[in-house]
């Protein structure tokens, strides 16, 4: 095929499937396999930068603490809320494995189908335990997997309503930092789990564009979930959205103009035990 009938035959899909016109669509498909720099150009940038613009402070306060009302101490952090504060992002991880019991935790309170509300009208509407616009669930899990006890290394993708695994069968992963936008710290990585939005089921309820935007954030919302859950085994969850999505999409057996990998967020275990200061 040449790769004029490739655009062509792209063209006509683009035409037929997506809803959110061509605003949106520029963003999307603009902003896909961007060059990332290196953890340590960053820094280096960063402070170059801060010699001549300071950053913003990162957080606001109340002026006048004669208007602010002060709210009840707590002093002590049941759970879940020891494990919502012990939760931090931690990229030097060993290059021990976690259990395909932890991993399993991680998609069962993320992304699992718990219930179902039935609707023979239109659609039967799966629920999670992370929530979605409209029931709509626009996404998929997909695992690849280095060191994972009980689970050979490979790509799987995960099915929320089975609550298994299956081998995509596109073939071994690339090293993770081919596949993170270059980030070696991903090396030590047990597994990355990869969300993988469905866009057109979305757009099939919402024809508005802004219902791109609330798609990207529930990705938020089910890797806020295998986060705790990580915490919760003593494993740290590193989000990251510094995608090569050729690679990923290549990998997983996905992609298309409604279908894209959209997160990734890389399990493993920390080095050393973490203090965790309880503002």
């Amino acid at each position: 095929m040449t790769e004029g009938s490739e655009v062509a035959d792209f063209d006509e899909a683009f035409t037929r499937s997506w809803v959110w016109g061509p605003l949106a669509a520029a963003y999307h498909f603009g902003a896909r396999d961007g060059a990332y720099i290196s953890a340590e150009d960053s820094v280096s940038m960063l402070r170059q930068q801060a010699m001549f613009s300071p950053s913003p402070r990162l957080f606001t306060t109340n002026p006048d603490p004669a208007t602010a009302i002060s709210l009840p101490p707590r002093e002590d952090y049941p759970e879940p809320f020891l494990t919502m504060a012990r939760r931090r992002t931690d990229r030097i991880m060993t290059d021990a494995p976690i259990s395909i019991g932890q991993l399993s935790d991680c998609l069962l309170f993320s992304m699992a189908i718990t219930a179902m509300i039935e609707d023979p009208d239109v659609v039967n509407l799966p629920l999670k335990m992370a929530p979605s616009g409209g029931a709509r669930n626009p996404y998929e899990a997909y695992v690849c997997a280095s060191r994972v006890t009980g689970l050979a290394p490979g790509s799987y993708h995960y099915s929320g309503l089975e609550r298994t695994l299956a081998p995509t069968g596109v073939g071994a992963p690339p090293p993770f930092p081919d596949m993170l936008g270059g980030q070696q710290w991903t090396a030590s990585s047990a597994a990355v789990i990869f969300l993988v939005a469905n866009f057109d089921r979305v757009m099939w309820k919402y024809h508005d564009p802004a219902a791109y935007r609330v798609t990207y954030i529930e990705a938020g919302h089910i890797a806020q979930n295998i986060a705790l859950v990580a915490t919760k085994h003593g494993l740290v969850a590193n989000p990251s959205g510094a995608l090569s999505r050729r690679s990923v999409e290549e990998t997983l057996g996905v992609g298309g103009v409604t279908q894209s990998v959209v997160y990734a967020i890389a399990l493993g275990t920390p080095a050393e035990a973490r203090v965790t200061t309880h503002a």
